[in-house]
Order: C-alpha cells, then sequence, then structure tokens
C-alpha cells in the first residue's frame, strides 16, 4: 500500500537530453565589462582565495529578465545595466545583495537601501526607495533574497527571522514599520488577512502557500511535507542534490539547476571540459521532479584547473520557461547572454495546463460552486491554482497544497 502510495505521489523520470542550441542574444565588449585578466589587480586578496570562485570582480553577476528587458550586473563597477543601453547604468556604490524579480516587480538593493520597481521601465527612475532606518535592524546575509511584495506591502525577514516591511503608499513615498509594530499589525489581524504563518520555529514565513525567499513561487516546501514518509525520497528532491533554483514559470513549476559532472571530472575547474547543465522541473501539484540534461557544451564560462570559475557565471528563467545564461567569448572580447528556448519545456503534457494566480487575500475555497457552500479552504494573493474546469462565474481549482474546491472567476488571473 504505502509503495502504491509513493508511485502516486512521487515519480523521478529518468533523464531527457534535448538537442536544442543556445542563441546568442547579447553581447557585451569587454571595455563595457572587463574580463578577469584585466582586473584581477584589483581584486581583494580574500576573493581570490575562495576555492569556488575566484573573481568576485569579473562578468555579469547577476541577470533577470524584467518587462522584456535584461538586466544585469556588471561585477567590476556594481553597477546595475538593462540591455537596450549598457552606458543607462545606476551606480549601486556598495555590491547587491539582492536582486529579485518576480511577475513585473523587481528588487535590487544593498544592505540597508533597496530600489523596487512595479511599473518603472526605467532603472535610473524606481517607483519606490526603501531604507531601512538606524543600524539596528539588519537582514541577515542568506536571506538578501527574502522580500515578499503584497497587498501595496513590502516584507523582508531580519537576520533574527523577524519580519519588517513598508507600506507602498503611492507617489513614491512609503512607510517603513519595523520589527514590533510590524508583530502588533499581525496580531490585530493582518497575519490572518494575508495568511501569513511559519514553520521550523520561524525559520522560514509563508504567504498562504508562498515562500518569502527567492526559492521559488510557490515553494515546495509545502507540497513535499506529504513525502516525509518517505525518506529517501523526500531527502532527495528537498536537497535537489546541489541543485539551485533557477526560476518559476508561469505554469508554476519550480526550475532547478547543476552543472554535471563527466565521472571524476569536475567539469567546473577544468577548462577544455565542455559543461552540460542538469534541470529539475519540480512539478508542486503532482509532487513529480522531471530531470533534464540540456546540450552539452552550450555554454562554456571562463575556468582554470585550480580554482574553477574565474568569472560570474550567471543564469535566469522568464515566465515562458525561456532559459537565460552568461558566457564568455575570449577571441572575440565579448560578455555573451545565451537563449534556450523553451522547446524543451513544452514536450511535458503539463505545457497545456490552465493555471490562475490569485489576485486578492483572505478569498474562499468553495465545496461546490455557491457562496453558501462549506468553505474548503482559503486562498491568497500570488498563489497559483490548476484549474480543472470553469463556468461564467466559477472555476473548480486544485491548490498546490492538494485541496480542491470552487473559487469565483473575478479572483483569479488567468496565465
Amino acid at each position: 500500500m504505502k509503495r502504491s502510495l509513493l508511485i502516486c505521489l512521487f515519480i523521478l523520470l529518468s533523464s531527457f537530453i534535448f538537442a536544442q542550441t543556445f542563441d546568442v542574444i547579447k553581447e557585451y565588449s569587454f571595455n563595457d565589462i572587463p574580463y578577469y585578466e584585466d582586473v584581477i589587480d584589483d581584486i581583494p586578496y580574500y576573493v581570490k582565495s575562495i576555492d569556488t570562485l575566484v573573481s568576485n570582480g569579473a562578468g555579469i553577476s547577476r541577470v533577470e529578465i524584467y518587462k522584456d528587458k535584461i538586466v544585469g550586473i556588471n561585477a567590476s563597477k556594481n553597477t546595475l545595466f538593462e540591455s537596450s543601453n549598457i552606458f543607462n547604468q545606476l551606480d549601486l556604490t556598495v555590491y547587491p545583495y539582492t536582486f529579485l524579480k518576480r511577475n513585473n516587480t523587481l528588487i535590487v538593493g544593498t544592505e540597508k537601501k533597496f530600489l523596487l520597481y512595479i511599473d518603472s521601465n526605467n532603472l535610473l527612475e524606481p517607483d519606490y526607495v526603501l531604507s531601512i532606518p538606524g543600524d539596528s535592524i539588519k537582514l541577515a546575509y542568506s536571506n538578501k533574497d527574502s522580500f515578499y511584495v503584497v497587498n501595496n506591502r513590502v516584507f523582508a525577514t531580519t537576520e533574527k527571522n523577524e519580519l519588517i516591511q513598508w507600506k507602498l503608499l503611492g507617489n513614491g513615498k512609503t512607510e517603513f514599520i519595523d520589527i514590533e509594530n510590524t508583530k502588533k499589525e499581525l496580531a490585530d489581524g493582518l497575519q490572518e488577512q494575508l495568511g501569513i504563518h511559519s514553520n521550523n520555529n520561524n525559520l522560514n514565513y509563508f504567504f498562504g502557500e508562498n515562500f518569502i525567499s527567492s526559492v521559488g513561487f510557490p515553494n515546495i516546501e509545502n507540497s513535499l511535507n506529504n513525502l516525509k514518509y518517505f525518506p529517501e525520497k523526500y531527502n532527495f528532491i528537498k536537497g535537489l542534490q546541489g541543485y539551485y533554483y533557477l526560476g518559476t514559470s508561469n505554469k508554476g513549476l519550480s526550475i532547478y539547476y547543476k552543472y554535471k559532472k563527466v565521472g571524476t571530472i569536475d567539469t567546473t575547474k577544468n577548462p577544455d571540459t565542455p559543461i552540460t547543465i542538469m534541470l529539475a522541473v519540480v512539478d508542486p501539484w503532482t509532487r513529480n521532479v522531471n530531470i533534464v540534461e540540456l546540450p552539452e557544451g552550450g555554454i562554456n564560462p571562463p575556468r582554470n584547473a585550480e580554482k574553477g570559475f574565474i568569472a560570474f557565471c550567471s543564469q535566469c528563467m522568464d515566465e515562458d520557461g525561456n532559459l537565460y545564461f552568461t558566457d564568455v567569448n575570449k577571441e572575440k572580447g565579448v560578455y555573451q547572454i545565451k537563449k534556450l528556448s523553451n522547446e524543451w519545456l513544452n514536450n511535458y503534457n503539463f505545457s497545456n495546463r490552465k493555471i490562475g494566480i490569485v489576485n486578492s487575500n483572505h478569498i474562499e475555497l468553495k465545496q461546490e460552486p455557491d457562496l453558501f457552500s462549506e468553505t474548503v479552504a482559503l486562498n491568497f494573493e500570488h498563489e497559483y491554482l490548476w484549474i480543472l474546469e470553469s463556468n461564467k462565474k466559477w472555476s473548480k481549482v486544485q491548490k498546490v497544497s492538494g485541496a480542491v474546491g470552487w473559487i469565483e472567476n473575478k479572483f483569479i488571473n488567468l496565465n
């Protein structure tokens, strides 16, 4: 019985290899983004000693797709740039720990100051500037990406895993709410309204089924709780064996990646060995995980035999499932951004799913398509719903948690 249940809950598919090509869509000269060898004298000694990354001052340290633009961070100059004009740069002064994009929201910032883009298409004109007054509140280093934008508020977690927030008042104005006042607002009803809860002694915060982190939307942690009765499978996928979060598609699928080793050869530390990228596609509704092997040698970032990478190698995914990787062509003297179209993702049956995103908070999921029907669960803003069937007013949906019921169509934005 347990074995059959496990098969129903979790299916690990064998690797698939897709014969697609990585297309170069943008190139940046070493004059704009210096190559490692051109800035090595400026790199701090403590960075040079790091085994996994020789250079903290070369390449494109982060890249994202924001409103159909490539947005990146020039590691050597700590500047933010976008694809249409690399010289339209925003000086960040301090290396930006936070670089978080979700839907049409982009947050970029250092330790005390954060730029929030919601409607703006101009990196020089953020919609809001978020700042933390004083020195008593700090964001934990490991949680620099832990922001969540909901209900005209921006939440973040501190180094002590406590929530702080900013209210977005319009016209670029904000109001900072410290730890104690955030706790008070939560106790006065905000927690119930936004579906805020935590697990593991407040180590992680959830807004409904979404996790306040860059781990993914929706977060797979909730959907994997059912697998804890099968520790060998749960531990495998929970750790994803060295995989790192890449992005979440508009189908609600969380994508993770890692560099594949060839036998006993570490491809990240052997300059002449082509790199192969492995993907893990996590389906939070079925608990299935699909392992994908991308074409060998599609990217070949600069490495040496001792320390590995000698420049940043950045990756991201847009919501349609197109993948983007930074690379280098030393002969041409350019950094490249390469794109792998979403054909690889369209090979799966979930490509045809109808997915919606909840647009309001504390919305009841009904047992039947009737306002007076029993409430099965609650829905919160930004949650993904698998739409099973619809009529003019109602849709039957499945939540990531597994709950099935009916919700009024006016509370769903279709993807």
